[in-house]
């Protein structure tokens, strides 16, 4: 780093990212061309003590900083309803509409910008009665909450409201909400139809033996359509319908269609892992958590040494079990179809929280993580009364998994890596990834030092609730992934794994950055278990070419390609991942 201006302008970053977190996307400009530099001319001149004391000292500077910020979290508008899988809508004091998730602009006609008053003036809500709700939203709450609440002591009343693709009124719940992070919001209008979570629908399906088409019509019939309207939406005859309401009563051994309804109504009560229409509140504390969709089953084991592994089961209880083994950027929480085919193919994953993710402690020795970890895991076996299973290894999970695998080969039918990693050998396994993920693996192998900087002032973005921000960051030269990550249900899994990554601090995602970006080839030489590759054409961070080379070296390897996934190919290849795990279980 010769160039004086260069250096200097690099050192005003650093700094400037202690004051401004969103200023962390041009430290990681001037990062990434001060390596750029170093390691085209020489690459000991990363090693530089001075540059390497600013770096901790603004480190340090950060995790001082955010410490004294205890503040919950700020909660994005979009987080209160975008996820919301029925028609919702925010509104101000004076009945204005703030904002819309994409299931109320289909569904009903409304805008953002417009009032209540204008999109009931048409319904059954009388005029008045309208205005009386409206004042009981802007009526002040006493003591104000810390954060946004909307359950049945906050609801003020009821609407019906019309929906366009029925043509038929459907209630809706108006509710009492504050937000801290924009004071303009009062009121949240929500429709009351059903949610669907995967158990219920697993339930419809192998309890009662429903059709995926039978499923849908019983679906429709709970949202109050006839047969008629049903031959309508699912574009159909009157005859098939009929004769699928028939066939729906007799699996389900029920006498009519207002008998199912019923009955669908205390199955949705009992499953508990519907989402609450009225559960919006993400405090820090939530985060140990799991999502109630998952109805995941959270457990600690207490290990050899006295110390805690936790660690989470998703699936039937009674299903057939295998181990897996979660990533840098990830978390033992699963998308909803997901959950429905592990219902669906009687599989119980056991998903242990690494050291130093989550609410597991640290390890005691960073320098055997590998070596740790995979006792851990053979004690959660023995614990459970497995002898031998499949390992699933998502992204680094893969790396522990074969590490497992090395050790206790007793233990391990086969792995299943999905999107995972591998030795780092070549430059260009560096050179041709997306740019955040080349910076963080460049400054893991040849300057560690600068490593808690750029992870402290990534923690501080995802602590701010510019999750976004990250996102940007992590798949900006990843065109599949970003598409991917805009999905309102993926970028709420992946904001949560965000948050699940540095809750306990940098040092757990720094271990694994370092070990992802060396050379690992040793503990391959130890695998004599079936190993598949699951790995998306268009990964930018590990590059399908070097999955494909290390494939055609590696004895009992099997490579399973999507040519249309990149990094995040667990979120669109279920069957093809289950596939490939069935057999070893």
């Amino acid at each position: 780093m010769s160039d004086h201006s260069a250096r200097m302008k690099l050192i005003r970053t650093i700094y400037q990212v202690v004051t401004d977190p969103l200023s962390f996307d041009e430290l990681l400009v001037e990062w990434d061309l001060a390596i750029d530099r170093s390691l085209s001319v020489d690459p000991s001149a990363l090693d530089d003590p001075e540059l390497a004391d600013h770096t901790v000292r603004a480190a340090e500077i950060i995790h001082q900083l955010q410490k004294a910020e205890t503040a919950p979290r700020p909660l994005r508008l979009s987080e209160i309803i975008d996820h919301d899988p029925n028609p919702a809508l925010l509104l101000s004091k004076e009945g204005k509409i703030l904002a819309v998730n994409p299931p109320a602009i289909d569904q009903l006609t409304i805008s953002k910008g417009q009032k209540l008053t204008e999109i009931t003036e048409d319904t059954f809500a009388a005029p008045g009665k309208v205005r009386a709700l409206l004042a009981s939203i802007a009526e002040e709450q006493s003591p104000p909450s810390t954060s946004v609440q909307a359950d049945s002591r906050s609801m003020v009343g009821l609407l019906e409201l019309p929906i366009l693709t029925t043509g038929r009124a459907a209630l809706f719940a108006l509710s009492k909400v504050r937000c801290d992070h924009d004071s303009t919001v009062a009121g949240l209008l929500t429709s009351l139809a059903p949610v669907w979570s995967p158990q219920t629908l697993a339930a419809l399906s192998n309890y009662f033996g429903l059709t995926s088409a039978e499923i849908e019509v019983v679906k429709l019939l709970a949202e109050g359509q006839n047969a008629g309207q049903i031959a309508e939406s699912r574009e159909t005859s009157l005859h098939t319908v009929r004769t699928q309401i028939k066939s729906i009563l007799a699996k389900t051994r029920l006498d009519s269609q207002l008998d199912l309804v019923r009955h669908l109504g205390f199955l949705q009560r009992y499953d508990q892992t519907a989402v609450p229409q009225s559960e919006f509140s993400l405090s820090k504390s939530s985060l140990k958590e799991t999502s109630s969709i998952q109805q995941s089953r959270r457990h600690q084991l207490k290990l050899q040494n006295g110390r805690e592994l936790d660690y989470v089961e998703v699936g039937p209880p009674e299903g057939r079990p295998a181990l897996y083994i979660h990533g840098l950027i990830d978390s033992t929480v699963f998308r909803a179809d997901f959950l429905y085919q592990l219902s669906k193919r009687n599989i119980r994953l056991i998903a242990p929280e690494r050291p130093g993710f989550g609410t597991s402690p640290p390890y005691e020795k960073n320098n055997k993580v590998l070596d740790e970890f995979s006792d851990y895991a053979r004690q959660l076996l023995d614990h459970l009364g497995i002898k031998r299973t499949a390992v699933v290894g998502h992204m680094a999970g893969a790396v522990y998994a074969i590490a497992l695998a090395g050790l206790f080969p007793d233990r391990v039918n086969a792995i299943i890596s999905i999107a995972g990693a591998v030795p780092m050998i070549k430059r260009w396994q560096f050179s041709n990834m997306s740019k955040g993920h080349r910076i963080a693996g460049l400054t893991a192998r040849h300057f560690p030092a600068a490593l808690p900087l750029l992870i402290r002032g990534g923690i501080r973005l995802v602590l701010g609730a510019h999750e976004d921000r990250m996102l940007d960051l992590l798949f900006h030269d990843a065109d599949v992934d970003r598409k991917m990550a805009a999905d309102p249900e993926i970028s709420k899994l992946l904001f949560d794994r965000f948050h699940f990554v540095v809750q306990q601090g940098p040092s757990a995602f720094q271990t694994d950055i370092v070990l992802v970006s060396s050379d690992w080839s040793q503990r391959l030489t130890k695998l004599c278990c079936p190993l598949a590759l699951i790995h998306g054409e268009q990964d930018q961070v590990v590059l399908f070419k070097a999955v494909k080379d290390l494939a055609e070296r590696l004895p009992n390897t099997s490579l399973h390609r999507s040519p249309n996934s990149g990094q995040l190919v667990l979120f669109n290849e279920v069957d093809l991942i289950l596939d490939q795990l069935e057999p070893f279980i």
